[in-house]
C-alpha cells in the first residue's frame, strides 16, 4: 500500500532522475508514432519508481520538466503544458540530468531537423513481414536479459540495496511481456488486425519497458557502485539496450497497420 509523504517534502535527486527518464522514455514512444495512455504510464512509474507520490505530484512535476524541456529546445510529452513555477534549485537539476540524457539530446536534434514528424507520419513504408521481424528480435531480447536480470538480489539486509523486486515478480514481468508479444504477431497474421487488441498489448509492452527503467534506474542513480559494480554490470547494460528495441519494434508494428 502505497504512504504517500507530504507534498510539502521536496524531491529526492532519485525521484527527479525517475520522473526525468520516464518522461524521456514517453517522448521517444510519442515520437515513434506509438499510441499510449499517460495515466497508465503513469500509474507504472508511481508503483515502480515513486511509491512517495500521487499522481497530482507527479503530473506536476512532468509540466515542471515540460518547462525545462521547452527552454532547451525540446518537444513535450503531450498533455503535460509547461509549469513554470519550478524552484531554481529543482530547474537546475532537471536541467542538468536532461542534458545529461542522450536520448533527450537526439530527440531535440531530430525535432529540429523535423524529422520526429516525418515518423510520426509513418511516411514509410513498412510490411507485417517487418513487424513481425522486430517482435522477434525483441523476444530474443528480452530473453537474453530475462537470463541475468531474474537471478540479481539485494545485497542483503545490513548492506542496501534491497532487492530489485521480488524475483517472482520479474519472471511474470518477462512472461507478460512475451504474452504481448506473442498476441501482436497473431494479430499481425490476421488479414485485418483487431486495433484494441493491437493497441492494448502494444500499452502492454510500454509499460514493461517503463518497469524496466524504473527497476534499473533506481539501482544506477542510488546504488551504481554497491549494486552494478559489484554485482551485475553486464545486465544493466543489457537492459539499457533493451529500450531502444521496445521503441522500435511497437513503432514497426504501428506503421505496419498504417499508423
Amino acid at each position: 500500500m502505497r504512504k504517500p509523504v507530504s507534498s510539502n517534502t521536496p524531491w529526492t535527486d532519485a525521484e527527479l532522475a525517475d520522473a526525468v527518464d520516464a518522461y524521456v522514455f514517453l517522448l521517444r514512444a510519442q515520437a515513434s508514432g506509438l499510441a499510449f495512455r499517460r495515466d497508465a504510464a503513469a500509474s507504472a512509474l508511481l508503483d515502480e519508481g515513486l511509491p512517495g507520490r500521487n499522481h497530482a505530484s507527479l503530473r506536476y512535476r512532468f509540466r515542471n520538466i515540460s518547462a525545462v524541456v521547452q527552454e532547451l529546445g525540446g518537444p513535450l510529452v503531450l498533455g503535460y503544458s509547461p509549469a513554470q513555477q519550478v524552484g531554481a534549485g529543482v530547474r537546475a537539476r532537471i536541467r542538468a540530468m536532461l542534458l545529461a540524457n542522450v536520448h533527450f539530446n537526439e530527440l531535440v536534434a531530430a525535432d529540429r531537423l523535423s524529422a520526429i514528424g516525418k515518423l510520426a507520419a509513418g511516411a514509410t513504408s513498412i510490411s507485417r513481414a517487418d513487424a513481425l521481424a522486430a517482435l522477434a528480435k525483441l523476444r530474443r531480447q528480452i530473453d537474453e536479459v530475462e537470463r541475468e536480470f531474474t537471478d540479481i538480489s539485494g545485497i542483503g539486509h545490513n548492506n542496501p540495496p534491497e532487492p530489485m523486486a521480488p524475483v517472482d515478480e520479474r519472471r511474470t514481468a518477462f512472461e507478460t511481456a512475451r504474452n504481448d508479444i506473442a498476441t501482436l504477431e497473431t494479430e499481425l497474421a490476421k488479414p485485418v488486425v483487431d486495433q484494441q487488441i493491437i493497441a492494448r498489448h502494444s500499452e502492454g509492452l510500454l509499460k514493461f519497458g517503463i518497469r524496466m527503467t524504473t527497476w534499473v534506474g533506481q539501482r544506477t542513480t542510488k546504488f551504481v557502485d554497491a549494486f552494478l559494480v559489484a554485482l551485475a554490470p553486464a545486465a544493466v547494460i543489457k537492459v539499457t539496450g533493451l529500450m531502444p528495441q521496445v521503441i522500435e519494434a511497437l513503432s514497426t508494428v504501428a506503421k505496419s497497420i498504417g499508423h
